[in-house]
């Protein structure tokens, strides 16, 4: 008796050991390997989501995006993008209440380029800092961005419905950024900087 009360106490123990380093059956399996950031966090994604949820009366998905918008420290640049904005938040208000995100960070633009038109901006990086922008076509028409120094050097040159061009700065100072329309229709565009 007292043998069978050792062996089944042992069971007991070994089971007991063993039992936190097994996944139990139904449940999933973390993965070790190491996945991008999704698409669809990114700020560019999130920014046309929102462009699409108001246009479409989308309230609920407007007011997610905003909110998403505001997670990721994305701040409108210039007045067409505080309008824009400012119209957003009007028409998800009655929704949820969407916080401010930080002041600093991230930035937007939007707007219309008619055909042929080209748009040129001044933008500041920082030296030894990652920068980068993204400019998207709400129309999938090819866009033309320019980005070049100080010293007019070219850092990046595309033409897409989707561009995102990076770098990383020498010196802090402005750079110059041009968004040309090549298509024979005025096109609408979203430039994501970081």
């Amino acid at each position: 008796m007292k043998r069978v009360l050792l062996i089944a106490l042992c069971c007991v123990l070994t089971s007991n050991c063993t039992r936190p380093t097994e996944a139990p059956r139904n449940a999933p399996v973390a993965s070790t390997s190491v996945t991008p950031p999704s698409l669809e966090r990114m700020p560019g994604a999130v920014l046309y989501r929102a462009q699409v949820a108001f246009e479409q009366d989308d309230l609920t998905g407007l007011a997610l995006a905003l909110s998403q918008l505001d997670a990721v420290g994305l701040h409108p640049v210039g007045d067409e993008a505080r309008d824009v904005l400012a119209r957003w938040r009007a028409a998800a208000a009655d929704r949820t209440h969407v916080t401010r995100g930080r002041v600093l960070g991230p930035g937007f633009m939007v707007g219309e380029l008619g055909p042929r038109e080209e748009r040129v901006l001044q933008q500041t990086f920082l030296s030894g800092r990652r920068a980068a922008i993204s400019l998207s076509s709400l129309e999938t028409r090819s866009l033309e961005v320019t980005v070049r120094n100080r010293r007019d050097e070219s850092l990046c040159r595309e033409i897409a419905a989707h561009v995102t061009c990076r770098w990383i700065p020498l010196y802090t100072h402005r750079h110059t950024i041009t968004l040309r329309n090549p298509n024979a229709k005025k096109t609408r565009y979203q430039l994501v900087i970081d």
